[in-house]
């Protein structure tokens, strides 16, 4: 759990008559939003997000602040969260056949791409990633030895994964 609070004394003065009368924290994690000079918040584990802290006076103006309590997203975080959305198993796998499975539907928005090739970068097959979120790739044809399986966003990011058939 972390704690948030607003420290009123250290704000600037608005216009004229104007005091502080409602302060709003969205916590970027999808919980409900909270109010008050002082809450606490227990973020469901430490990926960066991003916390909006709204202050409204009575004369209704209202101002907005992001805080990055764990540090700003950033591209090595946003990888390894794309990474940790792809499990792939059993690897290795005897008999050629690998479950994969997205950890969402986020995990793979319309256009992203499911690519296999062989060790010498020969692609074997291409399939859309969007449905279903579980799959069966089928290699048992396919020579004992390493493949790749390659996750291709529309933005042209990838995750790779090493498959093993032996």
């Amino acid at each position: 759990s972390l704690r948030f609070s607003l420290d009123v004394a250290a704000t600037t003065p608005g216009p004229r008559y104007a005091e502080i009368s409602r302060i709003d924290w969205d916590w970027g994690d999808g919980t409900p939003a909270d109010s008050g000079r002082s809450v606490t918040h227990r973020f469901a584990s430490r990926t960066p997000v991003r916390v909006r802290c709204t202050v409204t006076n009575n004369l209704f103006c209202a101002s907005s602040r992001d805080l990055f309590p764990f540090g700003p997203l950033t591209a090595l975080a946003e990888d390894r969260a794309r990474a940790a959305a792809l499990a792939v198993f059993p690897n290795p796998s005897a008999d050629g056949r690998f479950t994969l499975r997205l950890a969402d539907a986020a995990a793979a928005p319309p256009g992203a791409r499911l690519t296999i090739c062989d060790a010498l970068g020969r692609v074997l097959s291409q399939l859309p990633a969007e449905s279903p979120q579980t799959r069966v790739i089928d290699l048992s044809q396919q020579p004992p030895g390493v493949y790749l399986l390659r996750l291709t966003w529309p933005d042209g990011s990838t995750v790779s994964k090493k498959l093993v058939r032996w």
